[in-house]
């Protein structure tokens, strides 16, 4: 299966072929000049247009046009993705403590220990970190009267 690009992807604008085995250090002169420098600013935005071609190929549609515009960097472009994610612990523990209360046994017979132990992991990965005693007692007060 092979990357899909969204039709409104913006696609490499050097126009030449450019040595990808280069430096890939930020670029210290212009484009306009055949020096070291334009050389070297060539290699690094080539190197930025395939990461960013990267990330257009691995979110999501509605991801990408949140984030799309013309001439673009990467770290133009990673800048509202680190908004978005980032800036989303508070929503996303609410989520998944949500979860984790409401969670029983009925919904997960066969892996219901480490469906709770995957939810409190994932809750301790948002600052919200689940104890050993309220974990347990998860455990058993959600048991259907079977047990």
């Amino acid at each position: 299966m092979g990357c899909q690009f969204h039709p409104g992807s913006p696609v490499a604008s050097t126009g030449s072929p450019v040595d990808v085995n280069g430096s890939t250090i930020a670029p210290t002169g212009s484009p306009g000049k055949e020096t070291e420098d334009s050389i070297t600013y060539e290699i690094w935005n080539h190197h930025d247009e395939i990461v960013l071609q990267w990330i257009y190929a691995t979110i999501t549609i509605d991801l990408m046009n949140t984030i799309l515009e013309p001439d673009t960097t990467t770290m133009k472009a990673c800048e509202p993705l680190k908004n978005i994610f980032h800036d989303n612990k508070h929503l996303r523990a609410l989520g998944l403590t949500n979860q984790f209360v409401n969670m029983k046994l009925d919904n997960f017979p066969d892996a219901y220990c480490q469906e709770l132990k995957m939810l409190a992991d994932q809750l301790a990965n948002v600052d919200c970190k689940v104890e050993l005693h309220r974990l347990v007692l998860q455990l058993v007060v959600r048991l259907n009267k079977c047990y």
